[in-house]
């Protein structure tokens, strides 16, 4: 083989090696893919579907990535009309969603209507350059539909509890605890070795889901 063909082959393996390294490095990295890659969801129609679409983004690490957020993306994913947001920067981003009526109607007390659902975005990137992404999903009003047994068969019994997690209920005047499973807060760990990832699930009185908080981190 000539000295020029050595080079080009060569060559051909620096490049080679460049590209796997540039394909797997958003795994054993903290370089996000951008969104064009993801699994695109239909909007969801039920409460359910809600946070199986949330899980998907959490699998998927899109909280981890800034264009993730965009108000078409939260439209899509969680399903939510209106979009607030506040103290937006380059490095981090808060909002409100509200506008589920199409999903669960809203409820009324003392005669003014609120959703039944809201969401909250959190996605910043620390000091330290680890960044941060957690979308919480909250649930006002207690529906059937989000029972531990049928939460816990969609995502499944591998969940921690213990004192330190469950939650306690309000000191306000609250109703009693009437399920097992009433004011219980459980945890779904789904660590890799650069990211910490959690579901935590915190459920009502009666056993309903509450709230659904989903959070990423990379982690050096």
């Amino acid at each position: 083989m000539t000295d020029h063909r050595k080079w080009v082959v060569q060559a051909k393996i620096v490049a080679s090696l460049a590209a796997f390294v540039v394909f797997f490095g958003c795994v054993e990295a903290r370089d996000i893919p951008v969104d064009k890659n993801y699994t695109v969801v239909e909007p969801p129609t039920t409460l359910l579907e809600i946070l199986k679409n949330t899980t998907l983004s959490l699998k998927q690490n899109r909280l981890l990535n800034a264009d993730f957020y965009s108000n078409e993306n939260l439209r899509q994913i969680l399903g939510g009309e209106q979009i607030t947001r506040s103290g937006e920067t380059p490095s981090a981003q808060k909002a409100t969603i509200l506008g589920f009526a199409r999903i669960a109607k809203p409820f009324e007390t003392n005669g003014l209507s609120f959703d039944s659902v809201m969401c909250t975005i959190d996605w910043n990137t620390k000091v330290d350059g680890n960044k941060f992404g957690r979308i919480q999903v909250i649930f006002n009003v207690s529906n059937s539909a989000l029972s531990f047994e049928k939460i816990e068969g969609q995502f499944g019994s591998s969940w921690l509890s213990d004192p330190a997690l469950t939650a306690t209920p309000p000191l306000a005047p609250v109703p009693p605890r009437n399920s097992l499973h009433g004011y219980e807060r459980i945890k779904y760990i789904m660590n890799t070795r650069n990211l910490n990832r959690y579901i935590v699930m915190t459920f009502r009185y009666d056993g309903t889901l509450g709230s659904a908080t989903f959070s990423e981190e990379t982690k050096q």
